[in-house]
């Protein structure tokens, strides 16, 4: 086992070196150092894998893992936003549509992304505990989560996304009903590129053209966890103000999740276009994320485990967790190509934020499990852009950077005291665990494991 998790270090490590750009732009002669996605489809810094790029390298060379970040965050505005894609080297490499994303240079894209960057700050914090670090970047952090606030246009505490592009999730059926029941969801959402590129990405004509708002759950369970890391961070560095005024305002999201988007025993995205907040009832990975919240009640999150993770009909199929659950009509069980991004596939960056909450809450053996499975997906298939739910094949880009938080997960094994666990993981005794653990839905779970 241990030679196995140390061929998959040794791999991700040769994939981060490999992928990193370094340079200088050709407007203005400034440096560029990142680790982009995949070189061959996805060449620009992206802002929720540079996070995730971030938290790897910790484990590997925590300059690399500084630099990172500090280029990310060279991009800021001076509000405080900071863009979804940063078009570092040549700019006329970059598509069309990609193009169209921008406004005037035209050296970034226009959008967010799921606000990850307070966690990747930590990861970094933890390992290495440079308070300097931290003096350096927490007042740029603070200019952009006070930033997101501005996307939150009712005052609800959940901040919106204006275009799927925003979540990282982009075709995923949760967000067919805001674009309108389009056949292809991809074009769909490439015709809201258009018309913002008309209104040059201003937000008040954003609102006003109310094309695309959702109230995403993903994208507000991990904007209040790095909230809450960022009053964490503020602890740590006396700022008792920065600290309290983070802390709740990760209550409010956190209470606004789980008053507004539960659902049934699930969680579910917002509809808000027209003013009206109609919940999208429909079961994908973006319904499992508040597990990684502090405030969720004991009851919701055995909901979302014993009936909905765990339930092979749902995601717990071979290779979990599927992006969409297989009960529902839209679950694609072949991947048809990049137009149909997030309609069923397994996803890496995903189970790394779901072992996160269940680790959380006490779930430690089906933290492990899930662990294991997402590196077997790893030795099978290599680090691919996502994987078959039912075979492990890999699909997408080769040498994918994001895949390479397995790293992190056979890391959580060690600190979460794991390692022993894990040889244990015979199905005899997850019967004997999970049966005690999940009552009458376990044997949901027990179906799925045999």
């Amino acid at each position: 086992m241990e030679d196995r998790y140390t061929r998959i270090r040794n791999e991700a490590r040769t994939i981060l070196w490999k992928n990193r750009k370094e340079g200088a732009v050709h407007w203005n002669g400034t440096g560029y150092s990142y680790v982009c996605p995949s070189v061959e489809f996805y060449p620009f810094q992206w802002f929720w894998d540079s996070c995730f790029h971030a938290i790897v390298l910790t484990h590997f060379d925590i300059n690399l893992a500084k630099q990172e970040l500090l280029n990310l965050l060279s991009a800021q505005h001076s509000d405080g936003f900071i863009p979804h894609i940063i078009f570092w080297g040549d700019r006329e490499s970059a598509s069309y549509w990609t193009f169209l994303q921008g406004k005037p240079p035209y050296h970034h894209s226009s959008y967010i992304q799921p606000p990850v960057i307070a966690q990747a700050v930590k990861a970094i914090f933890n390992r290495c505990g440079d308070i300097e670090f931290l003096r350096q970047t927490l007042p740029h952090l603070r200019r952009y989560y006070l930033w997101l606030q501005n996307r939150d246009f009712d005052n609800d505490g959940l901040i919106s996304i204006i275009a799927p592009w925003e979540s990282g999730l982009d075709h995923s059926p949760a967000y067919t009903p805001a674009l309108g029941f389009p056949e292809n969801p991809h074009w769909a959402a490439r015709a809201l590129d258009l018309r913002y590129a008309e209104a040059k990405y201003g937000l008040e004509k954003i609102i006003d053209l109310d094309l695309f708002d959702v109230e995403d759950v993903l994208v507000n369970s991990i904007y209040a966890q790095g909230l809450r890391v960022l009053s964490e961070l503020y602890r740590v560095m006396g700022n008792r103000e920065e600290n309290v005024r983070f802390k709740l305002l990760a209550d409010r999201v956190e209470k606004a999740i789980i008053d507004k988007c539960y659902h049934d025993g699930c969680f579910y995205n917002l509809n808000t276009k027209n003013k009206k907040e109609m919940p999208v009832m429909v079961v994908t990975v973006i319904s499992l994320m508040p597990l990684i919240l502090d405030n969720i009640e004991g009851d919701k999150v055995d909901n979302l485990i014993t009936r909905h993770l765990l339930n092979p009909e749902e995601f717990w199929l071979p290779y979990p967790i599927p992006s969409v659950a297989r009960s529902e009509h839209s679950f694609d069980p072949i991947y048809k190509g990049q137009d149909y991004l997030w309609r069923g596939p397994t996803w890496i960056n995903t189970n790394w934020f779901i072992v996160q909450g269940l680790l959380k809450h006490g779930y430690k053996e089906i933290a492990c499990e899930l662990i294991k499975r997402t590196c077997e997906l790893v030795s099978r298939a290599g680090f691919r852009e996502f994987y078959n739910r039912w075979t492990g094949e890999g699909y997408g880009a080769t040498d994918f950077g994001w895949s390479t938080l397995v790293v992190d997960l056979i890391a959580m094994l060690k600190v979460n005291g794991l390692e022993a666990l894990e040889s244990q993981m015979t199905d005899e005794f997850l019967e004997v665990r999970i049966a005690r653990k999940g009552g009458k839905d376990a044997n949901l779970y027990l179906q799925g494991i045999r």
